[in-house]
C-alpha cells in the first residue's frame, strides 16, 4: 500500500547517503562510532580500585 504510487526512474543515478556522518559520506571512523550508538556509559572503571603488581606479574597477567 505504501509503494502503490511510487514510480522508479530508470535513467536516474543511485544516491547513497551515510546517515552516521554530517556530510553523508561513509568513512571507517563513522562506521566505528556507529557501533557504539545507544551504548550506556558506565563509571565502573573508576569504581574498581586499580590493582598494583610488579611489571613481571603484569606482563604475564
Amino acid at each position: 500500500m505504501l509503494l502503490h504510487d511510487f514510480h522508479l526512474d530508470d535513467e536516474a543515478e543511485d544516491n547513497i547517503v551515510w546517515k552516521h556522518s554530517n556530510d553523508g559520506n561513509y568513512s571507517a571512523a563513522t562506521a566505528y562510532r556507529a557501533q557504539f550508538l545507544g551504548l550506556t556509559l558506565s563509571p565502573l572503571d573508576r569504581m574498581v580500585s586499580k590493582a598494583w603488581a610488579p611489571p613481571k606479574v603484569k606482563f604475564f597477567a
